[in-house]
């Protein structure tokens, strides 16, 4: 006879798993609130192609163009080689 086992038990393991570009969503997130006092959330930011792209208003947006190189220095500062190209 064959024991059934529930789904939830075999997919357990997977639970907790995260994206796998939220650390570096995370480290914009972090670096903006920082660097230039604009609080924005995880979902705001998303990373293709090792460019990060911000939705925001003009006036985030602004801020992100004059702190590009700062923001960036140190996203390469924390991920190395990983770290992205660009920040829109």
């Amino acid at each position: 006879t064959y024991m059934v086992t529930p789904l939830k038990n075999l997919l357990g393991r997977y639970a907790y798993l995260a994206p796998p570009d939220l650390a570096l969503r995370e480290a914009v997130v972090r670096l903006l609130e920082h660097e230039c006092g604009i609080s924005i959330t995880v979902k705001k930011v998303t990373v293709k192609n090792k460019i990060v792209f911000v939705e925001g208003s003009p006036l985030v947006k602004n801020e992100l163009f004059l702190q590009r190189e700062t923001l960036l220095a140190g996203l390469k500062k924390e991920f190395g080689s990983e770290a992205p190209r660009d920040i829109r």
